[in-house]
């Protein structure tokens, strides 16, 4: 189930190609209770067009790079990770890198039979900070900043098939230059693994 959470909040980008792959260094049982840690790396190919108007890519090749660690239980679960994803340069422009920090909380108000709906709500502090954006070799001032959020949501899983929603509601927010705050964040999504 980690996995699933890295995929909830890790690096999400729209219409881009991202390759992940995750290698678990530790994996110890307790009864029950699993704890898990493994490291994260990545890479997005600047195959989206990126001359377009709007651009639909960076035109970059950017890296990703992190850790995870999680306790897995029948009633509780604990997530915590951090990511680096490091932009690349392409056309004289370079995003600012990002870095971002999670933790989650997950409680199942019952255990469900093997074949039944496995209910789990779960509660997520989510971080990001990100550095400021340069063109032509110009740090462009009303870019980057943090911004650390508050989702509660929830998962049901049937047997391979999985539902799950969160809010995402931006608990601070230190944006560089006049730019206006985010606001929440709705995110359902439908899962299967074959």
């Amino acid at each position: 189930r980690h996995t699933r959470y890295i995929s909830v909040t890790g690096v999400q980008t729209c219409a881009l190609p991202i390759f992940r792959a995750k290698w678990r260094v530790f994996h110890s049982f307790d009864g029950p209770t699993q704890y898990h840690a493994a490291f994260i790396g990545g890479v997005k190919l600047p195959l989206a067009n990126a001359s377009s108007a709007p651009a639909l890519g960076s035109g970059s090749t950017d890296f990703i790079g992190g850790a995870t660690i999680s306790r897995d239980g029948l009633r509780y679960y604990l997530w915590t990770s951090a990511l680096v994803r490091i932009n690349g340069e392409a056309f004289g422009r370079k995003l600012g890198n990002q870095y971002r920090y999670d933790a989650a909380f997950g409680f199942r108000p019952w255990i469900p039979k093997y074949t039944g709906i496995d209910p789990l709500f779960v509660l997520e502090f989510n971080g990001l900070t990100a550095g400021r954006t340069i063109v032509n070799r110009a740090v462009q001032a009303p870019t980057g900043g943090t911004i650390l959020a508050i989702s509660p949501g929830f998962w049901l899983t049937r047997r391979n098939w999985a539902l799950q929603g969160a809010v995402k509601l931006p608990i601070y927010q230190n944006l560089r230059g006049n730019r206006p705050a985010f606001d929440y964040t709705f995110v359902l999504k439908i899962e299967t693994h074959m």
